[in-house]
């Protein structure tokens, strides 16, 4: 009788590790999520596809309409004295569906545990990006203080835009005293907050410096990069087009200008929603578009 050799089924474990200078850099897989790709605006949806299929995107057709996998990494930052984390993943407990909120099993598989994070960077407020702050009403992160863009704090905690992640995830934290704000351009323990606003208010990068060296991570400035590389004028957007037009064209603006920084600046990025590990360089690709260059895996000393 012939045997089976069975699949196991497993992944390697979530987690790349990326040296800065002196600082340690750990990227944190949370998983990913299905998007329909008809949230992409300012281009045609067969374009959109065309661009997806060219790209070797994995999509899923369903009811007339095509999903894409959206992955998301976040980055932990060991400087040494503070290990710090840039966002917090879509929390677990099926919130964004059942293959995201694997940070914190793989903060903890990656050697750190959660008691360990003294501070997290966010992004912004969306709940891909804060909902793992959270888990049963408790915090993940006891030891971290949270730090905000204040125009993007005000902005949530406004009634008419305040939703119920923000009560589930940030008001603990709140509750602790844990949460404190900054203004667009100033510092924090040496790294640089820089306003990017358009997919919400206050959306904020942070630029990490370390011995010479230094990393951009920009949030989501770019969701798909088989769209959005090609055609920066593409946005994702979770309202209602006509009635956000301004915004939707701040986000835009927004994204080409950081775009164009990274490739005169050779800039390296950190990012939120590319490959996992989300770190790279981003250059022109000849045809109007741009490439991503991701980091090569190797063996740290």
């Amino acid at each position: 009788m012939e045997k089976t050799i069975e699949f196991p089924k497993k992944q390697v474990p979530g987690y790349f590790r990326y040296m800065l200078g002196d600082y340690e850099i750990t990227s944190i897989y949370d998983g990913y999520m299905f998007i329909d790709t008809d949230l992409y605006c300012r281009q045609e949806k067969e374009k959109n596809r065309e661009q997806l299929e060219k790209g070797f995107a994995e999509t899923v057709a369903e009811d007339g309409k095509v999903f894409t996998k959206l992955p998301l990494t976040i980055h932990l930052i060991n400087t040494k004295k503070d290990l710090i984390l840039i966002d917090a993943g879509g929390g677990e407990g099926g919130l964004l569906g059942p293959y995201m909120g694997l940070s914190r099993e793989n903060i903890i598989l990656s050697g750190y545990k959660p008691e360990d994070v003294t501070k997290i960077l966010l992004t912004h407020l969306h709940q891909d990006h804060l909902g793992g702050m959270v888990i049963d009403g408790k915090l993940i992160y006891p030891n971290a203080d949270i730090y905000i863009n204040q125009e993007e704090l005000d902005f949530w905690l406004d009634e008419k835009n305040h939703h119920e992640l923000l009560t589930n995830a940030l008001e603990p934290y709140i509750r602790n005293n844990k949460v404190k704000s900054f203004r667009a351009g100033e510092e924090i323990d040496g790294i640089k907050t820089i306003g990017l606003p358009g997919h919400t208010p206050g959306h904020t990068g942070y630029e990490v410096s370390s011995n010479g060296d230094s990393i951009l991570f920009w949030g989501d400035i770019v969701h798909d990069h088989e769209i959005q590389f090609a055609n920066r004028d593409a946005a994702l957007v979770f309202v209602d087009y006509d009635e956000n037009i301004e915004i939707i064209e701040q986000e835009v603006e927004t994204g080409k200008a950081a775009l164009k920084m990274a490739v005169k600046n050779k800039k390296l990025i950190g990012a939120s929603h590319l490959p996992f590990p989300g770190i790279g360089h981003v250059i022109e690709n000849g045809a109007g578009g741009y490439h991503w260059i991701p980091v090569h895996y190797s063996v740290l000393d």
